[in-house]
């Protein structure tokens, strides 16, 4: 047994070895497709779309290749933030866009014609129901046609001039391209089902507190004033010159808000509470602190470290697919990948170790041998009753 593995093991690390050196002697790598792969990225085959023999989709595999490309995503990519940039530039040294109107239309029609050419691309290379499957392709078309439209209509009437903004939102089709980032959109989506639970459990605390809130603080501060805890009737009004009870409490809406600005922790302390808490009232002023208090530590600390730890549970927890390492998922139907890991598991000297190998299945054979013989006296002596003698 122990020689016919080790001539087995010799034989296929040999035909592995020789297979390599006919490659080598032949000027050939190997597969074309999987040495593209290994110095760039994987495209699998079940992301192309059938091959076309004639007609205008004849060049469309070939296309989907070069578009899946990893230099096409990056240029892309380039495109994509080099726009947000330049919106950023834009907005900084000319806010109204009246300074330098024709460079900012150079970069535009630049941009737009870029994008232009690349959603093409990619509908040529996945038309038809590959391509509108995919939510980012639907928001590419969108982002595009939108741009071009500013073009054919510039004088877009009302709320529809507000459409020029979604230039602004290009930037988003960097998550589609960057790996990295739509892992993080994917895990972001993923979330939300357990995250939305989270929230709905915060808004019905709010909402009981905000409640409560209208409750017993709605008439405070009614005529603008009120007597604080020396006894003194000072004047309250509100930066907005109103009553602070109508303000701030005067129905579930504003003390819904109200609430959210203490879960902000912004101005609460002073602009909410500090008026209702001097109060010449010692119950009040108790039950008061109490209120906001137990509202702060049951929202602000409690619900609040809840949601974010659902939220970075199923993060975590989030696989994308695809996600698997793609170098040895693309190569692995083929010999070339085989024979380069086995090649880099022998040693240079592969016949000395396979002697070696040899040998010592060898000795090991003897040794069984005489262990075999050692247990066969045994028996013997146990059968025939006599003392155990060992060689």
């Amino acid at each position: 047994l122990g020689e016919a593995a080790g001539a087995a093991m010799a034989a296929a690390v040999a035909a592995a070895v020789r297979r390599r050196d006919e490659n080598r002697r032949d000027g050939d790598d190997g597969d074309p497709v999987v040495r593209t792969a290994t110095k760039t990225t994987v495209v699998a085959e079940d992301l192309l779309p059938p091959k076309t023999e004639s007609g205008f989709w004849k060049y469309q595999r070939e296309a989907a290749r070069v578009y899946l490309g990893i230099r096409v995503q990056l240029t892309v990519a380039g495109l994509i933030g080099g726009n947000f940039l330049m919106n950023i530039i834009e907005k900084w040294i000319d806010p109204e866009g009246d300074q330098h109107p024709g460079v900012w239309l150079g970069f535009d029609i630049f941009f737009n014609v870029s994008f232009t050419i690349e959603l093409m691309w990619n509908m040529y290379s996945f038309w038809l129901c590959r391509f509108w499957k995919s939510a980012w392709n639907c928001f590419d078309v969108v982002v595009v046609s939108i741009g071009l439209m500013n073009y054919v209509l510039p004088d877009l009437p009302g709320p529809l001039g507000l459409l020029r903004m979604m230039r602004a939102f290009r930037v988003f089709r960097l998550f589609k391209r960057v790996k990295s980032l739509h892992r993080i959109i994917l895990s972001l989506m993923s979330s939300v089902p357990g995250v939305s639970n989270g929230f709905v459990v915060l808004l019905l605390v709010m909402s009981i507190y905000s409640i409560l809130g209208q409750e017993f603080f709605m008439l405070h501060g009614a005529n603008y004033t009120f007597t604080n805890d020396q006894n003194q009737e000072v004047e309250l009004v509100t930066a907005r010159g109103l009553e602070y009870g109508y303000d701030y409490w005067g129905n579930f809406g504003l003390a819904l808000y109200t609430m959210f600005q203490v879960f902000t922790q912004e101005s609460w302390a002073e602009g909410i509470a500090r008026p209702l808490f001097n109060s010449n009232d010692m119950s009040q002023q108790f039950g008061v602190a109490f209120f906001f208090v137990s509202y702060m530590l049951c929202v602000g600390v409690a619900l609040m470290n809840v949601v974010v730890a659902v939220l970075l549970e199923k993060m975590v927890s989030h696989e994308p697919e695809g996600a698997e390492i793609e170098e040895p998922l693309g190569r692995l139907d083929t010999l070339e990948w085989l024979d380069e890991r086995l090649v880099k598991a022998v040693p240079e000297n592969l016949e000395k170790v396979c002697l070696d190998i040899e040998a010592d299945c060898l000795v090991l054979k003897q040794q069984l041998a005489t262990v075999k013989r050692s247990l066969d006296g045994i028996v013997e002596s146990v059968r025939s009753s006599e003392p155990v003698r060992t060689s």
